[in-house]
């Protein structure tokens, strides 16, 4: 059974869709695909035959914690790297994959041809198959991959489309090694997991025939490249839209490789166009009105569709364009101390944590604007704010959808706030993301505007929110989900700091607030905590078995949703040590001393959350750090390794580690 290997987001929903239907309606043989996305609720195959399919899964992936290299600014998304981690989702007994690129269209039956390439490749000693892109002996290269990545090959692959010995993969521990050379070549890296992928390999694969992956480009004022219609349609398997002209972007429709994937698209019965736009809006308005007043638009199968879609496209597009803003912090970079106790093997769960880009932040001032179930619409100028609120994540049909929705069943007349400050977004009724992201948020709130209350979305679980914000004497006032609210002027404040990454100047000031009353007071640090929740995940397994431990070496075992905010804060000002495995619990080092030390339990070979690690290093904590052991069984409806079991403690390799941090 050939397994194909998709990865993607929602902003390539529909050319997935285009591509999979394609796949399905060639293949001669049954097929299963398995699909890793970012928000698969966003996704449904409900356009598609699903016949020849033999099995399909969707994996829902989340990362959070990682800043993939060259993707700000670019036509690709940080989904490009999400085949890096294809062994945490797929199934272990598979033998090949087919990893494939969501804007490759299938043309003829793949499925005899590749189960030859298959055989073939099994005779040999290669663990991959690809398609050539480039020579290192080819003259005028614009970018030299083999100098950047400092390659010794002469070959460099395309990574559209790739046959993986999957066994081989899952055996060698690959993904940590992708994030070491990731992390390695951070800067030198140009064409984003393609280039980590032929670091890894290096001229070690089997060479594809073009025709499973034969590539189109679209350049601006020229045309197609490399585009023959007839031979195309005859010979080729899979053809791919590579480069940054793409079929779907209302500048490139009247292309003839264009004209073929439009084709695809409507067999999904859609629309007559799939039509988006991501760069350059003003461009994209002059050349639409030039398709209009040239008559250009006459000479495509459905003229008046596509003006109609090209300017929805527009509109949309322009929804999403920033309006001013007041810069409050500009960007900056950040490095950090690595963990006292660091083994070499483990360099690559901290090594793209030392250095750190930290992006601005900013506020923006809204004038009359409407807020209904926690969402921000500024009817002047038809805007709904999604980046700094709770529909970040949502697709832009849902959130236009919701917004209407939310206007049209509110029958209560607008309540009238005279000024007020926004904060919220979807994580904050997390004790972790409320502290670090949405507190920090308030401290870019400029003078002028600090009598401004905040306003608190009345359906959170607010009890331990109030708390701290009565503590630090901030204005607010409480939001009903039902009503509607009309602010004459809002302070959107921008986010502070990625999740896990922290501007430091935010996170010390709101510590400083924090410690007010004690910053005077000496009080000499004693006193050893272990933090815990009752959820499972964070809970050790095996958790009665360190418990000796712990009381051998005077800890206390607190759980610190039982204590006020107060005795919290006089409980860490004493600290000298807290431990506790990854979670919300450790975030309360906000209230200790500097000079103190934090022993965090980290998730198994978890190079991804790093924010106990930045924020420690942050305000000056010592870190130092165990793993988990590896989980004994994979729950499949939970595919993330965090989340698999509890985690249990080796108690031997805890009380070493953790007599490495007392005696540090």
């Amino acid at each position: 059974m050939l397994n194909f290997v998709y990865c993607f987001d929602e902003n390539y929903n529909y050319q997935a869709l285009t591509s999979i239907n394609s796949l399905l309606k060639q293949t001669s043989k049954p097929i299963n695909i398995y699909i890793i996305h970012e928000n698969p609720k966003t996704f449904n195959l409900d356009k598609i035959d699903l016949k020849k399919a033999n099995e399909i899964k969707i994996f829902d992936i989340k990362i959070e914690d990682i800043e993939f290299p060259n993707v700000s600014g670019s036509h690709v998304s940080r989904a490009t790297y999400f085949r890096f981690y294809l062994s945490r989702f797929l199934p272990n007994n598979l033998d090949y994959i087919i990893y494939i690129d969501s804007d490759i269209l299938c043309l003829n039956d793949p499925a005899i041809e590749i189960e030859k390439i298959i055989h073939d490749l099994g005779n040999t000693n290669f663990k991959l198959a690809a398609r050539t892109e480039a020579n290192k002996n080819e003259k005028n290269l614009k970018v030299n991959p083999f100098e950047n990545l400092k390659m010794e090959s002469e070959n460099y692959f395309n990574a559209g489309l790739m046959i993986i010995d999957y066994q081989y993969w899952l055996n060698s521990n690959i993904e940590n090694e992708l994030f070491e050379i990731m992390f390695a070549y951070y800067d030198d890296i140009i064409f984003w997991d393609q280039d980590v992928l032929n670091k890894y390999f290096d001229g070690k694969y089997f060479e594809l025939n073009p025709i499973f992956n034969y590539e189109i480009s679209q350049v601006s004022n020229v045309g197609d490249v490399n585009y023959d219609q007839d031979y195309i349609l005859d010979n080729v398997i899979l053809l791919h839209f590579s480069g940054k002209g793409k079929p779907w972007n209302p500048n490139y429709v009247f292309y003839d490789s264009s004209k073929l994937f439009q084709i695809y698209y409507r067999k999904l019965g859609i629309k007559k166009y799939l039509l988006t736009h991501s760069s350059g809006i003003k461009g994209s308005y002059r050349e639409y009105f030039k398709n209009i007043f040239t008559f250009r638009f006459l000479k495509i199968d459905f003229p008046f569709s596509y003006l109609y879609l090209s300017f929805v496209s527009l509109f949309k597009f322009n929804l999403k364009l920033s309006k001013k803003e007041r810069i409050i912090y500009k960007e900056q970079n950040v490095t950090r101390n690595k963990p006292k106790n660091l083994e070499a093997n483990d360099m690559y769960m901290f090594s793209h944590e030392i250095e750190k880009n930290i992006p601005k932040s900013y506020v923006k001032l809204l004038r009359n604007p409407i807020i209904i179930n926690n969402s921000i619409f500024d009817y002047k100028n038809f805007r709904l704010y999604t980046k700094e609120t709770f529909y970040e994540n949502h697709t832009y049909s849902k959130k236009i959808k919701d917004t209407l929705k939310n206007l049209l069943r509110s029958k209560s007349e607008i309540e009238r706030i005279k000024n007020g400050v926004w904060i919220f977004d979807t994580k904050s009724e997390n004790f972790g993301h409320w502290m670090i992201d949405s507190l920090c948020r308030y401290l870019l709130v400029p003078k002028d505007f600090s009598s401004f209350k905040i306003l608190v979305p009345q359906n959170f679980n607010i009890s331990w929110l109030i708390e701290m914000l009565d503590f630090l004497d901030l204005p607010y006032v409480l939001l009903d989900e039902n009503k509607r609210y009309k602010i004459d002027k809002l302070v959107l404040t921008s986010r502070a700091h990625p999740s896990g990454n922290y501007n430091i100047n935010i996170v010390n000031e709101l510590r400083d607030k924090f410690l007010f009353e004690l910053k005077d007071k000496k009080i000499k640090r004693k006193r050893r905590v272990w933090t815990y929740r009752e959820h499972l995940r964070r809970k050790a397994l095996n958790f009665d078995d360190i418990i000796p431990i712990l009381k051998k070496y005077n800890f206390e075992i607190i759980k610190m949703e039982d204590l006020s905010l107060k005795e919290k804060i006089q409980l860490l000002f004493e600290t000298e040590i807290i431990s506790g495995t990854h979670g919300s619990g450790l975030i309360n080092l906000f209230f200790m001393q500097k000079g103190t030390k934090i022993f965090e339990v980290r998730d198994y070979k978890d190079s991804l959350k790093n924010s106990v690690f930045s924020l420690a290093s942050a305000f000056d904590i010592d870190y130092y750090y165990m793993e988990r052991e590896k989980p004994l069984s994979k729950d499949p409806n939970v595919p993330t390794l965090s989340q698999i079991d509890g985690g249990s403690i080796d108690p031997i390799k805890f009380e070493e580690k953790l007599l490495m941090c007392i005696n540090g």
